[in-house]
Order: structure tokens, then sequence, then C-alpha cells
């Protein structure tokens, strides 16, 4: 088995060499419309392979979705690991063959799918990835790039539209933007889709300076709507205006436009102040991440720059999902909201 993958590998590399990068797909034609679907419940009959999954995927199209991602995961024990970069394998993880399957469930729907790997970390995330010598980060980049091609292979092969190429990799971005654009660059001689990354809200999103290098800029935004605890709707629409002001300026920059990879409030009495915090959620807290993502949406359909938004989340089985977990939709006033801004197609 270990013959045979540094045989792929080499071969892989071998093509990279050889190729010129693949002509581009087309642009979505509308505002990409989305949810981030994620796999819950870790066990083969409520994971992406399943017809749970196949079902809430129809529950989001008729919300009026037309988008969705899908986010296999890497593992690495600490924030200083330089690798290897497992594959989810397992019969209940988001193996290869489940993320196909629910990739092609979703374009039989209709829907566009962005495949998001993601580097789960422990204890920490991924923003904590760094490295003291040179020797390391060279071998944290080439590791990576490897499991990385595995699934720009994959998505081109299951004609998938959009490829991130990375998530919240805040200190391994800012000051490295040439190793990922050296990656972007051999990665497109094996995938024709469209590349983005999902930098993270704040410092690396404002920051980092490869964007020219992929086609669409990414954020996970959880950018605070307001401080006080109490804010009221009009408080809240300010907020997301401003926030707008913030990613326009950044696509400005960089003459691209923005994809909005995912974006969240959690159900805690005041969702707009920490959005990327959901301890302390509860069922009381729904009415006002409901207003969050009235306020947020609002804004959106406001800024021409962003082309797509992806809420986060939506799991891949309804029936069995953490209901500890203030960031879930589905069921909620949120999903409402979302519904009727979705519906209308977010028309400017």
């Amino acid at each position: 088995r270990e013959a045979i993958a540094r045989a792929w590998s080499a071969h892989v590399r071998e093509l990279a060499r050889e190729r010129r990068p693949l002509p581009p797909r087309r642009e979505p034609a509308e505002f990409l419309r989305g949810f981030c679907h994620a796999h819950e419940g870790y066990a083969i009959r409520d994971g992406y392979i399943s017809a749970a999954s196949d079902s809430a995927l129809q529950q989001l199209r008729a919300l009026g979705a037309n988008a969705v991602s899908l986010t296999p995961f890497t593992f690495m024990p600490t924030a200083q690991s330089t690798g290897p970069f497992p594959f989810s394998s397992g019969a209940r993880a988001e193996n290869d063959e489940s993320v196909v399957h629910a990739a092609l469930a979703a374009q039989r729907m209709g829907m566009s799918v962005m495949l998001k790997p993601h580097v789960w970390v422990g204890r920490s995330w991924p923003g904590e990835i760094s490295f003291d010598s040179a020797a390391d980060w060279k071998r944290f980049f080439a590791g990576y790039e490897r499991w990385i091609r595995h699934y720009a292979l994959l998505a081109e092969m299951e004609d998938i539209d959009f490829l991130c190429v990375g998530v919240e990799l805040a200190k391994a971005t800012v000051g490295h933007e040439a190793d990922w654009i050296g990656i972007a660059q051999r990665l497109r001689t094996v995938y024709g889709g469209r590349l983005t990354y999902a930098a993270n809200w704040g410092g690396e999103f404002e920051h980092v300076t490869f964007w020219k290098a992929f086609d669409y800029i990414g954020i996970n935004c959880y950018y605070p709507l307001d401080t006080h605890p109490n804010a009221d709707d009009a408080a809240l629409r300010a907020g997301a205006m401003s926030i707008m002001k913030r990613i326009d300026a950044v696509s400005r920059r960089y003459h691209r436009p923005v994809l909005v990879t995912e974006v969240g409030f959690p159900s805690t009495p005041a969702p707009w102040r920490s959005p990327h915090d959901d301890s302390g959620a509860t069922g009381a807290g729904r009415e006002a991440q409901a207003r969050c993502f009235d306020a947020y949406l609002r804004a959106v359909r406001g800024c021409p720059c962003v082309v797509g938004v992806y809420c986060w989340k939506w799991p891949s089985d309804m029936d069995e999902r953490d209901h500890r977990d203030g960031f879930i939709l589905s069921g909620t006033p949120a999903e409402a909201v979302i519904s009727s801004w979705y519906s209308r197609g977010m028309a400017r």
C-alpha cells in the first residue's frame, strides 16, 4: 500500500511538471446562496454517504440554496506538527467515498459544490500552526501540498466547482504568501475549477497578500456586529454594513470578488458580540441568532463584491444532531430568515 501511494504521488508530481494550467470553468451565473453542509453523527447511517445526508441536502434546496460546501478533515496532533497529513478513511469519517456521494447528490439537485478540506489541530486551531525553523516550514508545506493535491484531483474527477485550498491558517499564510502562490499555481495543473482560500476574519483576511493567485477572496466571517449586550436591529444592521466596508476594501485592493466561505451566529443571548463563540448557547438565543442573520444578509445584498455566502452550519443528519451545538440552523428561526433571503435570490 505504501509503495502504491509513493508511486501515485510521484506520478502526480510528474503531471504537475509537464502540464500547463487547465482552462478555467465558467463563472457561476448567479449569486451563490450556500450552506456549510457538515458531516455529523460519525456513523455510516448519518454521515455524508447516508440517506439522511441526501434528505438534508433536499431540505437545503427547498430553502432556496444553490450551493453547499463539504469538509473532509485531516488531523495534526499539535500546532507544531510537520506532517504527514492523514486522509479520512474510516467508514464513519469524511472519506473520499462519502464526500463524492454528497457532492454528486448536491449536483443532481442543481447545487454547486465547494470542497473545503480542513486541518483539525489537537487542543488548538489551524491559526496557531507555526514553526521556528525554515526546515520545519519546508516540511510542513511539502506535506500540506501533497494532502491538498489529493483533494484537487478528487475535485477535478468529480467536476466540483470550487476548491478551498486552506482554512484559517493565519500564522502559516501572512509572511508565507510565496508558498501559497506556488501551491495554487501547481494545483491549477491538475484542477480546472475555481480556487479560493478561507481566511480567518480580522488580521489574516486584511493582511494576507496572495489573493491575486486565487479566483476568489474567501473569508470565514465572524466579525462582531456590535458590542452592546442589548443591541437593537438598527445597530446590528449598521455593524453588518461596517463589515461589508472592510470586505469591499480588500476586494478593491486585489481586484477579486469575495466568497463568504463561512458565516455563523450561535444561539447565545447576544451572538452579535462574539459570533465565533457558542459557549452558553441555548434555545432561548435562537431569536437573537435569527436577527443577526437578517442583518448580515441584508448587508451582503448591498455589497456588490460579495458573490456568495455559505451559512454555518447544516448537519448531514437532522435527527442525530447534537442539540447543544448553538450553530445548527435546521429547525430554528434563523432557518426561516435565511430561506426568506435565499428564496428571493439575494437580488440586489
